[in-house]
């Protein structure tokens, strides 16, 4: 944890501070954020390493909101108590998910 051959955790570790990004980024065309933890990342068949498909995960999300989709996986991954269909450490981790919608309509005087 912490470490460059690890990942990165926001676990109150000073060594965390060096696996953070921070920055500025422009607006412009920018329609909406999601931000999410990997307790909501698509159901895997497998544990090897493989590129996140990003824009199906926002696609599912869209179609089935937030809470949908989180409940969609709980139903998911309970039905695959034994981790065996995909394959993971636990039954369920942790899921948090934002999503900012910048083009909310105005807010009438």
């Amino acid at each position: 944890m912490n470490t460059l051959s690890g990942y990165s955790v926001l676990s109150g570790q000073p060594e965390a501070a060096d696996f953070i990004e921070y920055g500025r980024i422009n607006r412009i065309g920018l329609r909406s954020l999601l931000l999410v933890t990997d307790g909501l990342f698509l159901p895997r068949s497998s544990m090897e390493p493989q590129n996140m498909d990003w824009g199906e995960l926002v696609k599912q999300i869209r179609e089935k909101r937030l809470s949908g989709y989180a409940d969609w996986l709980i139903r998911l991954e309970t039905g695959d108590a034994e981790c065996q269909r995909y394959p993971r450490f636990k039954v369920s981790d942790d899921k948090t998910g934002i999503w900012i919608d910048f083009q909310a309509s105005e807010i009438p005087n």
